[in-house]
């Protein structure tokens, strides 16, 4: 997730500010009690993690740990058959990420947030620029 955009589609520079005492980074992303489930089974259970400016996260687990489950319910692409509990922050944005509809977090993704996805052989080409 890069804080690098408005909801007026102009981009920004990265949001860089630290707290005012000046030693802490911002969060950038915070997730809170993170859950996710069908109507009968919970399938991610209470995830919490928080990104500050200028760390990059890369998610390691094995397959079916919840990984994706995670991503997508931050960029809001979750299927319509999962329901969500928790809350998502986005530095710069008042709404729980959870909470918001399609409309408002269609123009956030690629400008403010973004993932990338698991194929390894397209995803991450160390050749591409």
């Amino acid at each position: 997730m890069t804080p690098s955009g408005n909801p007026s589609g102009a981009p920004l520079e990265p949001d860089t500010r630290i707290d005012p005492g000046g030693s802490q980074p911002t969060p950038v992303l915070t997730v809170r009690d993170l859950r996710v489930g069908t109507a009968h089974t919970e399938i991610l259970h209470g995830l919490n993690l928080t990104i500050n400016g200028g760390e990059r996260v890369g998610l390691i687990g094995e397959s079916g740990s919840g990984k994706s489950i995670t991503c997508l319910s931050a960029m809001g692409l979750l299927p319509d058959n999962l329901s969500t509990g928790g809350s998502i922050r986005l530095a710069g944005i008042e709404e729980n990420l959870l909470e918001m509809p399609e409309a408002a977090l269609a123009p956030l993704r690629g400008s403010r947030m973004s993932m990338v996805f698991q194929e390894p052989m397209t995803a991450l080409n160390p050749l591409q620029r």
